[in-house]
């Protein structure tokens, strides 16, 4: 999905995910300890049903030449989602998005910059160490660290 509706779609998924947080902060507190990340796993699954099922594709094979780390996405997942759990509500939906926001930015433009897990290689050019910059910023403000 590229072009307007991709950026349609990535818009949509952030708005979401700064809902996700509060929704998964919620649960971690209103049912007993562990069945939340149990309960996420579940989600977990049924997105990789759903995405088959739309997309039509087939499932992985487990031989699959994939490099290591092709395979941690959902435990990096999983870190994320335990994070808006443990410390969402505490710093706040603007902070605690904010933070994630910027974090992903940053870590980004590093990836980009070295071509790291399979992303094609961007230069870290003045204006993109400008935008990180004022991402860093926009977070200090909203933050008021």
């Amino acid at each position: 999905m590229g072009g307007i509706a991709g950026y349609l779609f990535a818009a949509l998924a952030g708005m979401l995910n700064t809902m996700q947080s509060g929704t998964n902060s919620t649960l971690g507190k209103s049912v007993p300890p562990g069945w939340s990340v149990a309960i996420v796993g579940c989600a977990t699954m049924l997105t990789g049903l759903v995405f088959a099922a739309v997309t039509r594709s087939p499932f992985p094979r487990a031989g699959a030449l994939v490099p290591w780390w092709g395979w941690v996405g959902g435990c990096l997942g999983a870190v994320f989602v335990l994070s808006t759990l443990l410390v969402a509500k505490q710093l706040g939906a603007g902070a605690f998005l904010a933070t994630t926001v910027t974090a992903g930015v940053i870590t980004s433009l590093a990836m980009d910059h070295w071509g790291l897990l399979g992303f094609q290689q961007h230069t870290a050019s003045l204006p993109r160490l400008a935008g990180g910059a004022l991402m860093i910023g926009g977070l200090a403000l909203i933050a008021r660290f």
